[in-house]
């Protein structure tokens, strides 16, 4: 980008690995220096080695948060302790200073419910980072599976049938239903443009003229007699 006023170039690039910008043209850093209880101010944040034990070591993460709990803070699980001596002394109850100056859990005086929380956090969040989502998604889909299959088998849930009867069947197989009822016209439609009939011709019946007009008769009265049945049918 470019200055407002003198319209010379600012070059500010950033830096993730020490999460800070880097001024490279047109600017420099401001540099202020204060003492954190002289201003009266928290401090917080953590310096580039604690930051990276918090998120590469558990252990040390769930002392921390311990610590929090147990010494009152706000929102122990989002809150980072601080590593200066000042801070640290004022935990007084549950916690030993080492020698680098990061505080250490005293089982002793923490109470175990809270470690045991810590625990189970750990434990989920292990578990969900961790997951095959693979098998868990194939689990679901054959659980899915096997449940189709078992309401397939039960042909009516709400309401108990009868068992099976001949007279039943029967009925069923005289019933022409509405959406078959324009393929059965088309078919015998089909039939009626066709020289041979769908009767069989008896050995003594003579192939002449009068027998095709006799044929397509028969077509026509069977043709008739459908249609009547599908316009008749309840």
């Amino acid at each position: 980008m470019s200055c407002h006023q003198c319209h010379n170039p600012i070059v500010i690039q950033t830096d993730p690995e020490n999460t800070t910008y880097l001024c490279k043209t047109g600017v420099r850093i401001k540099v202020e220096s204060f003492d954190v209880a002289d201003a009266n101010t928290l401090e917080l944040g953590h310096s580039h080695d604690t930051k990276q034990q918090l998120l590469s070591n558990p252990l040390y993460k769930l002392e921390c948060m311990a610590l929090e709990a147990a010494s009152g803070v706000s929102d122990p699980v989002e809150s980072k302790p601080a590593t200066t001596r000042n801070a640290i002394a004022r935990y007084k109850g549950p916690t030993q200073i080492q020698e680098s100056g990061t505080p250490k859990l005293n089982p002793d005086t923490c109470d175990k419910t809270v470690i045991d929380d810590k625990l189970d956090e750990l434990l989920a969040i292990n578990e969900i980072n961790n997951a095959d989502w693979y098998l868990s998604n194939a689990a679901l889909r054959r659980k899915f599976r096997n449940e189709k299959k078992q309401l397939k088998t039960n042909p009516n849930v709400m309401v108990d049938l009868l068992p099976e009867n001949e007279r039943d069947v029967q009925e069923a197989k005289r019933v022409t239903f509405l959406s078959q009822s324009k393929k059965i016209k088309a078919h015998f439609k089909s039939i009626l443009k066709k020289d041979t009939g769908i009767f069989s011709r008896t050995c003594g019946s003579s192939s002449g003229r009068g027998s095709t007009i006799e044929d397509k008769k028969r077509r026509l009265q069977f043709i008739k007699h459908i249609d009547t049945r599908l316009k008749h049918r309840v």
